[in-house]
C-alpha cells in the first residue's frame, strides 16, 4: 500500500515536472541539474530525496515502533488489569469491613442486651440481699430492744425489790415495840438452840 503511494506520488511529480519543463525557464525548476538551474534549485529532486528519506525512515522505524506500540499497549493492558484486580480487591475489602462494621453493630446491641439484663439480674441480688440484711438488722434490733427492755425490768425488779426490802424495814421499825423485840429475839434463840 505504502509503496503504491509512493509510486503514485512520482508519476504525479514526474508529469507535472515534464508539464512545467515545456513552459520554458518561467516555470518551476523539478528535474533540472546543472549550472544552468543555478538560480532555480530542482524541487522536484528534493522531494523525492524527502520521500525516499520519509521512506527509509518508515522502513527503518516501522519494527521498532510496531514493538514499542506493541509493548506499551501490553503495558496499559497489563495496568488496566491490575487496576481492575486493585479495584476488585479493594471492593472485596470495603464488603469485610462492612460485614465487620455490622458485626460489630450486632454484636453492641448483644452486649448491651446482656449487660441490661445483667444489669437487671444484679439490681434483683442486690435488693434481695438488702431486704436480707434490713430483716436480719430488723431481727438483730428487736433482740437487742428485747434484751435491753429484759435488763431494764430486772434492773427495775431489784430497785423495785430494794425499795420494797427498805420499805418494808422501814414500816417494820415504825412499829416495832421492845416487847415485839424481846419476844423475836427470844424466839430466835429458841430456834438456835433447837437446831443444835
Amino acid at each position: 500500500m505504502h509503496r503504491q503511494a509512493v509510486m503514485i506520488s512520482a508519476m504525479f511529480i514526474s508529469n507535472f515536472s515534464f508539464a512545467n519543463a515545456e513552459e520554458g525557464a518561467h516555470g518551476l525548476n523539478w528535474w533540472g541539474l546543472g549550472s544552468a538551474y543555478v538560480n532555480q534549485p530542482a524541487i522536484g529532486w528534493s522531494l523525492l530525496t524527502f520521500f525516499v528519506f520519509v521512506g527509509a525512515l518508515f522502513y527503518a522505524l516501522r519494527q521498532p515502533t510496531v514493538r514499542y506500540l506493541q509493548v506499551r499497549s501490553e503495558q496499559i493492558r497489563q495496568s488496566i488489569e491490575e487496576a481492575r484486580r486493585a479495584k476488585e480487591s479493594a471492593d472485596r475489602r470495603v464488603r469485610e469491613y462492612e460485614e465487620k462494621l455490622k458485626k460489630l453493630d450486632d454484636q453492641a446491641a448483644s452486649m448491651h442486651q446482656e449487660f441490661a439484663e445483667q444489669g437487671k439480674k444484679e439490681k434483683a441480688l442486690l435488693e434481695k440481699a438488702a431486704k436480707q440484711v434490713a430483716e436480719q438488722i430488723a431481727k438483730d434490733t428487736q433482740e437487742a430492744i428485747d434484751a435491753e427492755i429484759a435488763r431494764a425490768f430486772a434492773m427495775l425488779q431489784a430497785e423495785a425489790a430494794a425499795h420494797a426490802v427498805k420499805l418494808a424495814k422501814l414500816e417494820i421499825r415504825s412499829r416495832m415495840t421492845p416487847q415485839i423485840e424481846e419476844q423475836l429475839n427470844h424466839d430466835f434463840a429458841r430456834t438456835i438452840a433447837t437446831m443444835q
